[in-house]
């Protein structure tokens, strides 16, 4: 009742828009796919733009943390640290949040978190598996 209203006072007959109707109703139907997929393509654009962002960015960012965190739980008394500052030492004592390194000359009180790399002390652990080799000798 509303449509015929609307198309009576846009000049055009009652009859003339129930003709247009019943002649294109397939043609209707398939426009409105049409405008359907139309609608739906940016979307996928987008969805695969966000996919792609998760996959470059976010995902290697998660996975670089992770390992640094792995990293710095896996530290032990002995170890060389690099800080996110530059200074290389050596641990001497592991707290909760932070960590004692000797640099050579002082020792420092450094965050956890200040961190960058942990270079196990592979000297050590090798010195270890040949002692008991020159033992057994």
């Amino acid at each position: 009742m509303f449509l015929k209203n609307i198309m009576l006072l846009a000049g055009e007959s009652v009859e003339s828009v129930v003709a247009e109707t019943s002649d294109g109703s397939a043609a209707a139907a398939a426009g409105g796919a049409r405008n359907w997929l139309s609608t739906l393509s940016p979307l996928l654009m987008l969805a695969l733009f966000a996919l792609v962002f998760y996959f470059v960015l976010i995902r290697p960012e998660k996975k670089r943390k992770k390992e640094a965190q792995e990293q710095r739980d896996a530290m032990k008394i002995g170890d060389t640290v690099i800080t996110i500052g530059g200074i290389t030492g050596e641990i001497e004592r592991i707290m909760k949040d932070t960590v004692t390194i000797y640099t050579g000359n002082c020792s420092m009180d450094i965050q956890k978190w200040a961190i960058r790399t942990v270079e196990a002390d592979e000297l050590t652990e090798e010195e270890e598996t040949e002692n008991p080799k020159e033992s057994e000798e």
